[in-house]
């Protein structure tokens, strides 16, 4: 089993704290304005009306604090999460059998996706909470769904793609 990198045990704790502060802290203060869960929770996406309900419930107050103060958390966690996962995925490939630089580039391509459509998630969500409800159009809140819906289905494969490489990794080490 390869040494990990205390750089990479700092990076992993950091996602996995951000990741709870988001997962407990944020969703449910954010619950607690009476709209539900916040659009980045939204595993199936969301409808404009429910995109008016949520924006009405937590009103100005809590549609400020979500975008100064839990976006920008948000802001940290697609940089964390790639920044960690990628390794963790590349070091499961590489003990799979793939060479270090396939292994690395596979880390990358399996959580990049995510994490790219966590970014365009996060400023579609943002342009919709800097507006009050009624300047908020279907198209804006089609589209912010369809980020947050494909973001949940690419971290999804990226998790499964992972999760084939460890049975690879130990049906290797099995056979040794």
């Amino acid at each position: 089993m390869p040494r990990i990198p205390p750089v990479v045990v700092m990076l992993l704790t950091a996602t996995v704290v951000v990741f709870a502060i988001l997962s407990f802290v944020a969703l449910t203060h954010m619950a607690s304005f009476g709209g539900g869960q916040v659009f980045d929770a939204r595993f199936f996406g969301y409808g404009h009306a429910e995109a008016l309900g949520f924006l009405e419930a937590t009103g100005p107050v809590g549609r400020k604090e979500y975008l100064e103060v839990w976006q920008r958390l948000d802001t940290a966690f697609p940089i964390l999460y790639f920044l960690s996962l990628s390794w963790v995925a590349a070091a499961i490939y590489g003990a799979a059998g793939a060479p270090i630089l396939s292994a690395r580039l596979a880390g990358v391509a399996t959580v990049a996706p995510a994490t790219i459509f966590d970014f365009g998630e996060n400023a579609a969500v943002a342009v919709m909470l800097r507006l009050t409800p009624a300047e908020v159009t279907p198209d804006m809140v089609a589209a912010a769904s369809r980020l947050t819906t494909v973001k949940w289905a690419l971290a999804a494969a990226g998790f499964a793609a992972a999760g084939l490489g460890l049975a690879r990794a130990a049906a290797r080490s099995r056979r040794r």
